[in-house]
């Protein structure tokens, strides 16, 4: 507890992409520890639709928030170059997402450092020119790319899909989150090709400069790894084992 609570006193702002209840389920808790240990509200980027719920909803733990439209951010350059000096970050770039009303990929440029998140969303090229040639790119992969039609439809990326923008941002590395539920045990690598700069994201993963090869060396172990999950990940996806 003791390091979360270091890690949330530092905090510059917290960014929230969209409504969705997975993306922001657990800002006031932030919010609220943020308050204790700094005195201050935390700021929050986030879409303009959600601040009347971020309002509402920090009145009752008493956690303060200092509330930024990424709407308003990404249409005024005037806005968007005095936030950044508050916020202590050299760039943000915003591209609207193909995924739900008010929703946001963004980059952000801080020290020597450009770091993209793609919330959730299609592949997009806007957003593959917001974060090009960062230095991470955080990029969902819903579903594996058998699924590419049913991923389509509910609007997200599959993990070949979000391979691809990475290798079209010339991002230095890519780091693959928001698996499926239908992924419990596993990520969807079966009949994928990882390259060797893509790690996968996983609960309590911390990443940092000097170990993020590591975790992208880790990919190509997981099967050997977890080799009873694999071979369920392999009848779920309806591949048969080789002889």
């Amino acid at each position: 507890m003791e390091g979360t609570r270091e890690v949330i006193g530092k905090l510059n702002f917290l960014y929230l992409s969209h409504i969705h209840f997975d993306h922001c389920g657990g800002t006031m808790s932030i919010a609220r520890l943020y308050h204790e240990m700094t005195g201050e509200p935390l700021t929050i980027l986030c879409p303009g639709r959600m601040f009347i719920w971020l309002r509402d909803t920090a009145e009752t733990p008493g956690a303060p928030v200092n509330l930024i439209s990424l709407g308003e951010l990404h249409a005024d350059p005037a806005i968007r170059k005095e936030q950044e000096g508050k916020l202590g970050i050299s760039g943000i770039y915003l591209a609207p997402t193909m995924h739900t009303r008010d929703s946001w990929c963004v980059a952000i440029e801080a020290g020597d450092w450009k770091v993209a998140y793609s919330g959730d969303t299609l592949p997009n090229p806007d957003f593959v020119a917001a974060g090009k040639d960062c230095d991470v790119l955080i990029h969902e992969a819903t579903h594996q790319n058998s699924l590419a039609e049913q991923s389509a439809a509910k609007k997200h990326t599959t993990v070949s899909q979000a391979v691809e923008v990475g290798r079209e941002m010339g991002a230095s590395y890519t780091i693959l989150t928001h698996f499926s539920l239908r992924y419990q045990k596993l990520p969807p690598i079966v009949g994928e090709s990882f390259p060797d700069n893509v790690a996968l994201a996983h609960d309590f993963m911390c990443v940092t400069e000097g170990n993020i090869e590591t975790w992208c060396g880790a990919t190509s172990f997981l099967p050997a790894l977890f080799p009873e999950q694999y071979k369920d990940l392999m009848k779920q996806s309806g591949v048969k084992e080789s002889l």
